[in-house]
């Protein structure tokens, strides 16, 4: 957990693997849930290292976005693989969700 350059507090979930079903949703979602209530005011999903997702997941990705916006924070997705890239253009997500890629730092850079 970090703020970022523009001093918001911003913090980043790592999803790693093969992430499917409602188990996976619902950790994801209690995750940045408790982000918010703790007055986070970004929350980078951090997708990098993530093998599969399934619409369960995708929905609580949707989810948190939506989240995110009612508390008056933001939810990026951080390393998008090029598949997850094109996920997010077949389903329109990212026209809603920003996608953010590491800077040479370590930080996010928004694109």
């Amino acid at each position: 957990m970090a703020s970022s350059a523009d001093g918001k507090r911003q913090a980043i979930v790592e999803l790693q693997g093969r992430q499917a079903g409602d188990a996976a949703a619902s950790r994801l979602s209690a995750q940045v849930r408790d982000l918010l209530n703790q007055g986070y005011e970004y929350v980078l999903l951090n997708v990098g290292q993530l093998t599969y997702i399934d619409s369960v997941l995708l929905g609580a990705v949707v989810q948190a976005h939506v989240a995110a916006i009612r508390s008056g924070a933001r939810v990026g997705i951080l390393n998008a693989t090029k598949r997850f890239r094109e996920l997010l253009a077949t389903t329109r997500l990212n026209r809603i969700i920003e996608i953010v890629e590491a800077k040479q730092d370590g930080g996010p850079d928004a694109q």
